[in-house]
């Protein structure tokens, strides 16, 4: 860039970055100035509200406004997390103007242009048609992914058991870790040989500028991953799956790295091993797909072709909040096909049949429901409990349902619960045995009352 331009204005012709580690070195050093920089400025610090008579017209113009939308967004703009979105942009605005000065070559403002232009039409493409309405709701989702969350529900439950509370963004290394085992674990062992094999690259040719593009490309795949640790951001599915594709940008390196320095015969083994790991990990995650994702997805789609295959059009269930994902969510139309009558225990029940939703106060679908918080799994119905607790239940089932209570992963989708799971270790096969639904034979499980 300084030999297109001709003439070095700051002299600053020995930083102009000459090769993709340099790059990288540069990209790693302005992001994590950045990160700093944003925490720095952040209303956290109480820095910004210092500013004479900021704080205070701030919050007269936002009582001055009626409750609505409008005011809505107006504190959204005025958190510390707008705040810092602010000071991103102005540290980005500051970083371009430096280096415009330093290395503003043509090809760089072609190279920054492109950069800008591309990231525009990707912003596009996921807001179109209505780009402006779809960036405040991605905002609006921002703030509440950092105020929205359900572990203050559970500080009366954590101070008792734990002797502490617990906060959006929980977890730290743990999570990470046992995430990763339980999501992707082909991929972050892929990952962590590839993170050696960087280290090995670095010290078998010691240098400043190899060790520190080989940093920068381990510190750019754990990018996101420390953004979310300095914002607290929300340590769930969800959130994370497009944080996690920058894992695998290591991963491409050295794979191209070890390639070239592999020739003949192994070369073609080398290959081979990388397309059967690969096919490995697919079919792996076709098998999650098909025995533990789509059926608990499917949970209420699977209890109606149940019932209509038993024939059955009047059914009896708990009137609770964990038949919030079953019996409740049954659309309208569906739910009027049948006659749906509420107990509180099964002794009311001698014949029919009985559809018993998953009990498990830690599934997925329960974070935010205050009874199972307080009180835990469902055991208003002693008789259900000893059938449960004794797999006795299955001699009276007709008909066994996954649902997310079941599941491994769907328990990582909420904040919460993934905490529990994979941090607090809470979560066994137990209790996703109790977050299986049924539907009972009403008149075979009287009859055994009976002659017992």
């Amino acid at each position: 860039l300084s030999q297109a331009k001709g003439v070095d204005s700051l002299g600053l012709g020995s930083l102009v970055p000459n090769s993709p580690a340099d790059w990288a070195i540069l990209f790693a050093g302005v992001s994590l100035a950045a990160i700093f920089g944003s925490w720095l400025l952040s209303v956290r610090t109480g820095l910004v509200w210092r500013i004479p008579g900021l704080k205070a017209g701030v919050f007269a113009y936002q009582s001055a406004l009626p409750l609505s939308t409008i005011r809505l967004y107006c504190i959204y703009a005025t958190s510390g997390y707008a705040l810092t979105l602010l000071h991103l942009a102005l540290l980005a605005i500051l970083y371009l103007v430096f280096v415009s000065l330093a290395l503003g070559s043509v090809d760089f403002y072609v190279a920054i242009s492109s950069w800008l232009g591309g990231g525009a039409l990707v912003v596009l493409a996921l807001t179109f048609p209505n780009a402006a309405r779809n960036l405040r709701r991605y905002y609006v989702y921002y703030v509440q992914t950092q105020h929205g969350g359900h572990f203050w529900l559970y500080d009366d439950q954590f101070q008792k058991r734990l002797g502490k509370t617990f906060r959006e963004g929980a977890g730290g290394l743990r999570w990470y870790v046992g995430y990763l085992k339980r999501m992707a674990p082909f991929h972050s062992t892929v990952w962590a040989v590839a993170t050696g094999y960087l280290v090995y690259l670095a010290v078998s040719d010691w240098y400043l500028g190899n060790v520190a593009g080989m940093a920068a490309l381990v510190v750019l795949g754990v990018s996101p991953m420390i953004w979310s640790e300095v914002t607290k951001g929300p340590k769930a599915a969800l959130p994370y799956f497009p944080a996690f594709v920058a894992l695998l940008l290591p991963v491409g390196y050295v794979l191209d790295a070890a390639s070239s320095q592999i020739s003949g015969s192994y070369d073609n083994l080398f290959w081979g091993i990388v397309i059967a790991l690969a096919v490995v990990s697919a079919f792996w995650n076709v098998w999650v797909l098909v025995a533990d994702l789509i059926p608990g997805r499917l949970s209420i789609s699977n209890l109606i072709r149940e019932l209509d295959g038993l024939r059955i059009n009047e059914f009896y269930t708990y009137e609770t909040a964990y038949n919030g994902n079953l019996v409740s969510a049954l659309p309208s139309p569906v739910k009027n096909r049948y006659k749906i009558r509420f107990i509180e225990t099964l002794q009311e029940v001698k014949d029919g049949y009985v559809v018993v939703p998953g009990i498990s106060a830690k599934a997925m679908h329960m974070e935010g429901a205050n009874w199972a918080i307080k009180n835990g799994d469902f055991s208003s119905d002693p008789e259900l409990t000893r059938l449960i607790d004794s797999r006795e239940i299955k001699r009276y089932a007709v008909a066994s349902i996954k649902t997310f209570g079941t599941s491994r992963y769907w328990v990582q989708a909420y904040d919460v619960p993934s905490f529990r799971d994979l941090v607090l270790k809470e979560v066994h096969d137990e209790d996703r045995w109790r977050g299986r639904a049924w539907i009972l034979d009403a008149a075979k499980l009287h009859a055994s009352r009976q002659s017992s």
